[in-house]
């Protein structure tokens, strides 16, 4: 994920749950379930590894 955002030129703060607990509450609370990883951005929430739908969504948001 953090490499193709990369390659994209994609910025992106990145939230590890193993680094801070809170971060798997969110995606829990989010998804009802926790799974990774998870991308969100402005509206769009992207569960797994989905190059195409990551994709779709960089030109709508940048």
């Amino acid at each position: 994920m953090k490499k193709h955002l990369s390659r994209k030129g994609v910025p992106f703060e990145e939230r590890n749950s193993g680094d801070n607990p809170k971060y798997e509450q969110e995606i829990s609370n989010m998804l009802g379930y926790v799974t990774y990883p998870v991308t969100v951005c402005e509206g769009y929430t992207i569960v797994g590894y989905k190059s195409d739908d990551l994709d779709g969504a960089i030109p709508v948001v940048f």
